[in-house]
């Protein structure tokens, strides 16, 4: 992949053409209805959300009705198969939300005219995330939240990392190089280094976990693909002999697992962030009596995965 590309609108739009926009796996279903949890717990169902970074619009349709909620990226394809949605609520009501085309290092919105900003699957798609960290900061309302979601070590994310390890010993193309950041090298430590750079006051990190049943090749790849996109476009547009390269050792990872952990399944960890803008701060970020597991940065630390 040239040094570039990645971080350019025409390669998300190569991404997102080729997947269907209503998919939907236990693996990005979980994670969404993670985020669903904090979003509920920290806006009351009110206020204006600003998704950066909404791809297909897939988890901003999922947050509560009640919200003015807007979606943001700078793929032209994601934001038309966003816009295509038409599923609405369970009372029937259609989902509003706005769309808007913008690069995250420049929003387009006037400052202090948000009340919370999620960032899900998405920080390492900025070519200078810091600076997408002041621009959410400089939207945010005194007080407002930033809640940000960032994978966990790649040995509690197998569910990703088996077929990015297959797809990326076979297809040169996929391989990142040093000029672009990987999903698992954004860390809490260093993510928070950078928040408290842009403004933001203490961080209170989540950890989910989740393991899903893979009982063969079929199983895998819808759940691969909603969660590492950009691996599974290049291998959707190898050719045939490399797809099948990947395919069979992929079958292969997948049979030392089931060996070495007497089932089937794959785990999937990450973590949610949530940042409140330090301005006129009263407090910790932290609620009494959340359910979530809690940690801070420094018990995370990056571990090698195949």
């Amino acid at each position: 992949m040239p040094t570039t590309s990645y971080y350019r609108p025409e390669h998300w739009d190569h991404v997102h053409v080729a997947r269907d926009p209503r998919e939907a796996t236990g693996a990005s279903h979980a994670l969404r209805e993670s985020v669903r949890a904090v979003v509920d717990q920290r806006l009351r169902g009110t206020g204006t959300l600003l998704d950066i970074g909404c791809g297909t619009g897939a988890l901003l349709v999922e947050m509560p009705v009640g919200l003015r909620r807007i979606g943001m990226d700078f793929s032209a394809e994601a934001l038309r198969a966003a816009a295509s949605r038409k599923a609405g609520t369970n009372d029937g009501t259609r989902h509003r939300c706005g769309w808007l085309r913008a690069e995250a290092e420049r929003i387009p919105l006037a400052r202090a005219s948000v009340d919370a900003a999620l960032c899900v699957s998405a920080l390492w798609a900025f070519a200078d995330p810091v600076r997408v960290l002041r621009e959410t900061a400089r939207v945010l309302r005194p007080g407002g939240v930033l809640m940000l979601h960032l994978w966990g070590p790649p040995a509690d994310c197998r569910l990703i990392t088996l077929g990015a390890a297959a797809i990326g010993r076979v297809i040169e193309a996929s391989r990142l190089t040093d000029a672009v950041t990987g999903p698992f090298e954004l860390v809490p430590d260093r993510v928070e280094t950078w928040l408290r750079e842009a403004g933001f006051g203490t961080v209170d990190w989540q950890r989910s976990h989740c393991r899903r049943p893979v009982a063969d090749l079929a199983s895998y790849w819808p759940e691969f693909a909603s969660l590492a996109p950009t691996s599974y476009d290049a291998y959707r547009r190898a050719t045939e002999p490399e797809r099948r390269r990947v395919r069979g050792l992929l079958g292969r990872l997948l049979d030392q697992s089931r060996q070495r952990n007497g089932d089937d399944e794959l785990d999937l960890t990450w973590w949610l962030g949530v940042a409140r803008y330090a301005s006129h701060r009263t407090g910790p970020v932290g609620d009494e009596g959340t359910t979530a597991t809690r940690r801070t940065p420094s018990d995370h630390r990056p571990e090698e995965g195949s």
